[in-house]
């Protein structure tokens, strides 16, 4: 299956155009000049000699031109000189776009790791379950340019070494580590040997590795073992160089053996080694991680040290061999990055969204020329515990052979593999629309999150807010009340399969700000507080004065919380659930100063500044704990969760002024923008979110109203093998007792979580109102200060900052 589709609207496929794909017509266009100017002389000669023979014929021959009427005179006309004719306009130069063909590998539900690329082919790596159901058989694929998979069938992994010194307990076995591919492009496989035992007066731990050179069917056609002599090596990456010599991790930098296996040198990176690439001059490089951050170094020719190095962006990762006019190749976010030979910097190549890639999901990456690119991705099918693999090839293509294709601009400050999949399944199945997922980051500006969005519009895409915005981490209210986004109820109404009632009650008002709902939410998990009902009896909330006043009753040395629950996270969490209390978004007005605020500052100050000793299991079971604060993301977690104290468990959350103190944490996917170029288009997108379909396979709780009702029920229901045994759902493990199973969720453990799900407060926490009441509040939490003095100051403070926004908006 193939993909060329380009947009013309958008700035992404002329940044494309500056790659060295785009360059390389270069010398057509010489050419058009030389014959241009061949052209302009030839003609200027002719005119030249015309300018001369008119000169003769009227001055030296005598020669006139007749008179005509009236206007004729005896004045002698003017010498008309010659003029030339215009230069021909230059052939332009073709404009090229990357454009992507893929096609799904036969790989045997396996997770393909392709080491090695040999310019015609990957070479991969797999492990197969034996019949045992235990053992794991390594295997290799070559995966051919055409994206065809086939699997080496004489390939066996070497045998372990035998017990020639009779030590006791004794074991051996091997590992297939890495593949690498020699200068003739055959497989080299690299395999760990390792032997365990004790000669009696001490335990041995030995490791053995050999590179085997493999035939195109997978028979050893060469065999040699590296001697690394002291030198502690890493199978992870494995290179042959040009001499043939072989380059692999050490604990310190890269070590190099001899064609004969004998160690040449162990180069000191100076930092912590993570990868090896090979560049397009031939030579060695070395990724690392150091105190400024992460690096390639460069391999000197005498293999001693390192001569060169490039500075990389710590997001840079996939890094692949160097081709054509660059050094090397990686992926930095959603983008494809090559580091030019000439001048040694980064230049983007292609954004992987732009050819309808996940990029999270490649794992490898392969080139010759630099303008030709080969990849295999992967991706796990949790419904059968398998992996799907796919070839893909991205290639720069004359702009006017690609089909347009409409953009739309999707920004997120970080883009998950989910969030990749769902573009680019989107980009596959759109006739005439392409998302393009680009990132921006946070630290850009010290002024929010809604700022350095704006300050990303302006520096990437001339000062147009992006058309869709990933929600992850931003402020839902906020940006709600800034005017910045669409009002998607709208679109819910008016969908043939969807309505708001698609979505469970909490939910629906959770999402609902003036009964508007402006993003997407495909699901939610429930932070809760756990206790035993002979305490608490059947309350779902408390008020800071009833939880005061139980927390008299205990015991001396009980503490309501664990060792864990601290002021930080306390103040945090108490917040998410009561801001809507003291800031008023539309007026972007606060009102903490306040008896409310101060009881719970005053609350929260009776917890500890760091973490505890003690584990949670260990202070409950003991009795200095009576409190348990859980986070419930699955059906299986309320299961564990109802089976607390003695299976009599109150959800009673945390302390709050109004409503309930259990707090709904949603996965606000996504919203879409006003400002958005195709609101039809982009509402295709986010709808997926809201659907039964897409939800029925999330690992939280889905806020589609049947999928949740589905899931609920199935939870309910007791598993079994083909056998007819029992599957537990959930287990508790306990020091010194045998495990406790539970194999269903309970009608009650039920009906508890529903009624979570319907009552629960919405967790509307803000990372920058919370970092100034963190700070302001300081004083009184460790310090001397009062709470309503602390009060005072978070007013002022929170003020300042709601007034700048509202002026800036």
């Amino acid at each position: 299956m193939s993909n060329n589709y380009v947009s013309k609207h958008s700035k992404e496929p002329q940044e494309e155009t500056r790659s060295s794909a785009q360059r390389k017509p270069a010398k057509k266009k010489k050419q058009n000049k030389k014959s241009g100017a061949i052209i302009f002389l030839l003609l200027a000669i002719i005119f030249i000699a015309l300018a001369v023979l008119a000169y003769l014929a009227f001055n030296v021959f005598g020669f006139t031109l007749p008179s005509f009427g009236a206007a004729a005179t005896a004045t002698p006309e003017p010498t008309v000189e010659a003029t030339a004719e215009p230069t021909p306009e230059p052939t332009p130069e073709p404009v090229y776009v990357y454009s992507s063909k893929y096609n799904p590998l036969q790989n045997d539900g396996l997770f393909l790791s392709p080491d090695a690329f040999s310019g015609k082919a990957f070479f991969a790596k797999a492990s197969k379950v034996a019949d045992d159901g235990f053992t794991y058989i390594p295997e290799i694929f070559t995966v051919d340019l055409n994206g065809s998979a086939s699997l080496l069938p004489a390939y066996k992994a070497m045998s372990g070494l035998t017990n020639s010194e009779n030590w006791q307990n004794f074991y051996s076995g091997s590992e297939l580590t890495a593949i690498t591919a020699d200068s003739n492009g055959n497989p080299v496989a690299l395999e760990c040997v390792f032997v365990s035992g004790s000669d009696g007066k001490a335990d041995h731990y030995d490791k053995h590795y050999y590179a085997r050179t493999l035939d195109s069917s997978g028979n050893e056609t060469a065999s040699v073992e590296l001697f690394p002599e002291e030198t502690p090596i890493s199978g992870m990456y494995f290179k042959i160089d040009e001499s043939g010599n072989y380059i692999l991790l050490s604990d310190v930098g890269l070590a190099v053996f001899s064609p004969d296996g004998q160690l040449l040198s162990n180069a000191n990176g100076g930092g912590y080694p993570s990868n090896v690439v090979k560049l397009t001059d031939g030579k060695i490089g070395l990724v690392q991680w150091n105190a400024e951050g992460q690096t390639l170094n460069i391999l000197s020719a005498d293999y001693s040290t390192f001569d060169d190095s490039v500075s990389l962006p710590d997001s840079a990762m996939l890094f692949a061999d160097g081709g054509g006019e660059y050094l090397f190749f990686y992926s930095s976010g959603v983008d494809f990055m090559g580091v030019r030979a000439d001048s040694g910097e980064a230049e983007k190549i292609f954004n992987w969204s732009s050819v309808d890639i996940s990029g999270s999901r490649v794992s490898s990456v392969g080139t010759e020329d630099g303008v030709s690119f080969y990849c295999i991705t992967n991706k796990y099918n949790e419904n059968d515990n398998t992996y799907s693999s796919e070839f893909a090839s991205v290639a720069a293509i004359p702009e006017a052979q690609a089909i347009q294709k409409k953009q739309l601009v999707l920004a997120s400050v970080n883009p998950v593999e989910d969030l990749q999949d769902s573009v680019a399944e989107y980009n596959r199945n759109q006739a005439d629309t392409r998302i393009t997922l680009m990132t921006f980051d946070l630290a850009d500006t010290d002024s929010g999150n809604i700022e350095a969005l704006k300050a990303f519009a302006d520096s990437e895409l001339e000062g147009k807010i992006p058309d869709l915005i990933d929600l992850t981490g931003m402020p839902y209210a906020e940006l709600a009340a800034s005017g910045l986004l669409e009002e998607i109820g709208q679109y819910l109404d008016s969908d043939s399969e969807l309505s708001r009632d698609s979505l469970l009650p909490g939910i629906r008002s959770a999402l609902e700000i003036n009964g508007k709902i402006y993003g997407t939410c495909s699901g939610f998990n429930i932070s809760t507080v756990l206790g035993p009902q002979n305490v608490l009896g059947n309350a779902t909330s408390w008020s800071y004065d009833e939880y005061n006043n139980i927390t008299r009753t205990m015991g001396e040395g009980v503490s309501a919380f664990g060792p864990y629950d601290i002021q930080y996270s306390l103040l945090y969490d108490s917040l998410g659930i009561n801001l809507s209390r003291f800031v008023n978004w539309d007026e972007r007005t606060c009102d903490f100063d306040n008896t409310d605020f101060v009881k719970l500052l005053e609350f929260v100050k009776k917890f500890p500044v760091d973490i505890g000793d003690d584990s949670d299991t260990t202070a409950l079971e003991t009795g200095k704990q009576f409190l348990k604060r859980q986070t419930l993301f699955t059906y299986d977690d309320v299961i564990l969760a109802g089976n607390e104290f003695k299976k009599n468990t109150t959800f009673i959350g945390l302390p709050t002024f109004t409503g309930s103190g259990n707090s709904l944490n949603l996965y606000k996917d996504f919203a879409m923008t006003k400002d958005c170029s195709d609101k039809q288009a982009a509402w295709q997108f986010l709808r997926k979110f809201f659907t039964e379909n897409y939800q029925s396979s999330l690992w939280y709780f889905p806020s589609n109203a049947n999928a949740f009702s589905a899931g609920l029920e199935a939870a309910k229901q007791i598993k079994t093998d083909p056998s007819g045994e029992k599957i537990p759902r959930a287990s508790v493990f306990a020091d010194g007792a045998d495990p406790v199973y539970y194999y269903q969720l309970s009608d009650a453990q039920a009906n508890a979580l529903r009624n979570l799900a319907d009552t629960s407060s919405v967790n509307t926490g803000n990372e920058a109102i919370f970092n100034i009441i963190y700070e302001k509040a300081a004083g009184y939490l460790t310090g001397n200060d009062t709470a309503a003095g602390a009060a005072n100051y978070v007013q002022e403070a929170v003020s300042a900052h709601l007034a700048a926004l509202k002026a800036e908006n």
